[in-house]
């Protein structure tokens, strides 16, 4: 209700979705007989980064906000010697795009605190196994 544009109030859901979830990368049982993504907003149940996309988009387009999940990953390098990018799993990441009417461009929002990704992150790579 505080947002006056379409891209104040994804702001203001963004900020919701990274003040009041918790990042994970194991998520609880969700019961069959419910939908997943409203099942993950209403509990605030710790998620994944697409979860946190998933919810957030849901809730843009209950207020006729344009918007979709987007996909892709968080770093790539390049390796000069055989000039190829090098693209690692444990970077996959979605977030979301809202289009600002005016600019008639796709704005990126991202739900997901980017303190605890990078902690889980941290805890969860491969060379740790």
């Amino acid at each position: 209700r505080q947002g006056v544009t379409d891209l104040d109030k994804a702001a203001l859901i963004q900020d919701w979705f990274k003040t009041n979830f918790q990042y994970t990368l194991k998520i609880g049982k969700i019961p069959p007989e419910v939908d997943p993504t409203v099942y993950f907003i209403q509990k605030r149940m710790p998620a994944f980064c697409s979860w946190f996309a998933s919810g957030m988009v849901l809730m843009l387009r209950s207020l006729n906000i344009p918007a979709h999940i987007a996909n892709g990953w968080l770093d790539m390098e390049y390796n000069t010697i055989s000039r190829y990018w090098v693209i690692r799993e444990r970077e996959a990441h979605a977030w979301v795009e809202v289009l600002d009417i005016k600019s008639r461009q796709w704005i990126t929002f991202y739900p997901t605190s980017p303190n605890q990704l990078e902690q889980v992150m941290k805890e969860n790579c491969w060379w740790k196994f």
